[in-house]
């Protein structure tokens, strides 16, 4: 019985409609994607703004350091250039790290938007065969 109301359901509203509204939510669905993004790009681009003046507050941070130091000691100044070499060392780890997760993530978007499209053209070429198939059916009952 529901077998029959479903083919009722279906012959009444046609399979265009519902494939039209599958091709629809996939297309929200890349413009969903095409947000996410437009939202990497800005966090990309203030990630690196951010490593950049983390890297400025580093150098004015031993600029300051060696100016209140007086006299300078050979000791001290290896100390100090160790300890900014290994500041230096970890912001460029924290930043590679920052840039390899960002370019996972646009790998992903770009595979996922592929994956839509191709669901997409599939759905296009359902719509097509079932356009196909009905023009005939009309044409042979004519």
């Amino acid at each position: 019985m529901r077998w029959m109301i479903l083919l009722l359901l279906l012959a009444l509203t046609g399979c265009a409609s519902y494939q039209q509204v599958q091709l629809d939510l996939l297309q929200q669905a890349r413009n969903g994607l095409a947000s996410c993004e437009q939202s990497r790009l800005e966090h990309r681009a203030v990630a690196d703004e951010l490593n950049s003046l983390r890297r400025k507050q580093l150098d004015e941070a031993f600029d300051e350091d060696v100016r209140a130091h007086n006299p300078l000691s050979a000791d001290w100044v290896i100390e100090h250039r160790r300890a900014y070499a290994a500041g230096l060392l970890a912001m460029e780890a924290a930043h590679a790290a920052t840039v390899t997760a960002d370019e996972t993530l646009s790998r992903n978007i770009k595979a996922i938007d592929a994956a839509l499209q191709r669901a997409q053209w599939l759905i296009s070429v359902q719509m097509q065969f079932l356009q196909f198939q009905f023009k005939g059916a009309d044409h042979d009952s004519n």
